[in-house]
């Protein structure tokens, strides 16, 4: 089951279709108009992504499109944090069903700030994507109140 998202929402991580392939992004360029440019114009501009294939992880897939071309995505799920064990780099999630489950923590920045909100008292929402069955962090996000 896939959604549409707009290019200028896809972000690094996502799983998008690239080529008709299941890819996960690894980089995107969104140009930026500098100066007076008109808000109609901005969304003419185009905006490069890259991904990795999913099946074999060797090839590389590029597509340039507006940035209101829409992709086919799989759908982004919220789910409640519940526990970080950080020497595992693993958390613990509680999904759409009640069940527990255990997922890895992001690398990088993503990664780094659910640990530091989490340790600092905060509930934590996690945005998964649910590429080959497995859950796969995408950012989180704080509840509002």
């Amino acid at each position: 089951m896939m959604e549409k998202i707009t290019c200028r929402d896809v972000r690094n991580g996502f799983f998008v279709m690239l080529k008709g392939h299941l890819c996960q992004v690894t980089s995107c360029t969104n140009a930026t108009r500098t100066g007076g440019a008109r808000a109609s114009r901005m969304f003419r501009l185009p905006v490069g992504i890259e991904g990795v294939d999913l099946m074999d992880g060797q090839h590389t897939y590029k597509e340039n499109h507006t940035a209101t071309y829409q992709l086919d995505a799989l759908p982004r799920i919220e789910e409640d944090l519940i526990d970080v064990d950080v020497e595992r780099k693993m958390c613990t999630i509680v999904t759409d069903k009640c069940n527990v489950k255990q997922v890895g923590l992001p690398e990088g920045q993503v990664g780094e700030d659910i640990i530091k909100e989490f340790a600092e008292g905060h509930n934590v929402i996690v945005i998964c994507q649910k590429p080959l069955g497995y859950r796969h962090i995408i950012s989180f996000r704080m509840p509002t109140e």
